[in-house]
């Protein structure tokens, strides 16, 4: 359906955002930040334990729809897919920044049971769900 890269984002205004590095910098950087993750989110908790910033998570979630609140609410840095970050930054009130993560681009794939394939309203949600995301 998409490409997509995991990011780190931020409350607008945070003082972490005015920090102009890049590359290695960056990444060395993040270790000044606290985190809010998604706890069934294995990706971005693997991220964190890549770059040994374990010790830097302060709260976990069971959803991401939770965190534009958390983010907005306190100094919290969130990692998290590009795509969901953006719709969130939309609504305004945050920053995204892009650090060259150790796990970065990934696919996002509809999966459907071959069992379903001929079901016609399994048919039209498929082609449904794949026309949104080729607008």
């Amino acid at each position: 359906l998409l490409k997509d890269r995991y990011i780190v984002m931020l409350r607008k205004g945070h003082p972490f955002t005015r920090l102009r590095r890049s590359g290695k910098a960056l990444l060395e950087a993040l270790g000044q930040l606290e985190f809010v993750a998604v706890r069934t989110h294995a990706d971005t908790l693997r991220i964190l334990q890549l770059l040994n910033l374990e010790d830097r998570l302060r709260l976990t979630t069971e959803h991401f729809m939770v965190l534009p609140a958390i983010v907005k609410a306190t100094d919290l840095a969130v990692v998290m897919p590009r795509n969901i970050a953006q719709g969130f930054a939309a609504e305004g009130g945050y920053s995204i920044v892009e650090p060259a993560f150790p796990l970065r681009d990934f696919a996002v794939s509809l999966h459907w049971s071959k069992r379903f394939e001929a079901d016609p309203g399994n048919r039209w949600l498929r082609q449904a769900i794949v026309g949104l995301y080729h607008r």
